[in-house]
């Protein structure tokens, strides 16, 4: 790992990418396959860590990454990542070996966050890493603004139908260079947002006609 905890290329501002993974899409069936067991189950961490999530370090990491009563946006819970005052603090959200989401259904994760003190920027969360190095699918948000105010972040699916059988569920990195502090994350989890809110822009060129001379 790095101080900084992020590559060169952390993602992009609308946190997309044109390529969202190469996997063909799933089907319906919500039942048992060859990649394990599939469940629909959106939430990721909301009091506890949601069925079969564990949390998997990255390489290099110092973590200190639990469940805690001490501040919760909704209900009793939330979950307390301590920064460390050197390398970085990072890893994955993941389901446990064998078993796999259908989370086709859904064009977002969105969770909560706030800081222990101060204002702090969160190098990196995303989707699509489980610690492990599959990555084909991974979108990430870079450079978020943290507070002691909870605030909602909205991480956009690119490619819903990339994730009908996915363990990826959501990972983050923060490195050491504003010092130690401490995150508080609660309700992560995957949802289906209203029409319209998750679009898909694309580039436009206008029509022209322009006349030259051979040597303009």
């Amino acid at each position: 790992g790095s101080e900084d905890a992020g590559s060169e290329d952390a993602g992009s501002e609308d946190a997309g990418a044109e390529d969202a993974g190469s996997e063909d899409a799933g089907a319906d069936d919500a039942g048992a396959d060859d990649a394990g067991v599939v469940t629909a189950d959106g939430v990721v961490f909301d009091d506890e860590f949601g069925a079969n999530v564990v949390f998997a370090p990255f390489g290099g990491s110092i973590n200190a990454v639990e469940r805690s009563t001490e501040e919760a946006f909704a209900g009793a819970a939330s979950l307390r990542v301590v920064v460390p005052t050197t390398s970085y603090s990072g890893g994955a959200l993941t389901l446990e070996a064998g078993v796999t989401r259908d989370l086709s259904s859904f064009d977002a994760i969105t969770f909560y966050a706030r800081t222990d003190a101060g204002t702090h920027t969160l190098n990196v969360v995303g989707i699509g890493d489980d610690a492990a190095g599959n990555d084909g699918f991974k979108t990430e948000l870079p450079n978020i603004t943290l507070s002691t105010e909870w605030a909602q972040f909205t991480i956009p699916v690119p490619n819903p139908a990339k994730l009908d059988a996915t363990a990826a569920l959501f990972h983050f990195a923060e490195g050491s260079d504003e010092g130690g502090y401490t995150i508080y994350l609660d309700e992560i989890r995957y949802v289906d947002l209203p029409d319209g809110t998750v679009t898909s822009p694309m580039p436009a060129i206008a029509t022209e006609t322009v006349e030259r001379s051979v040597p303009d």
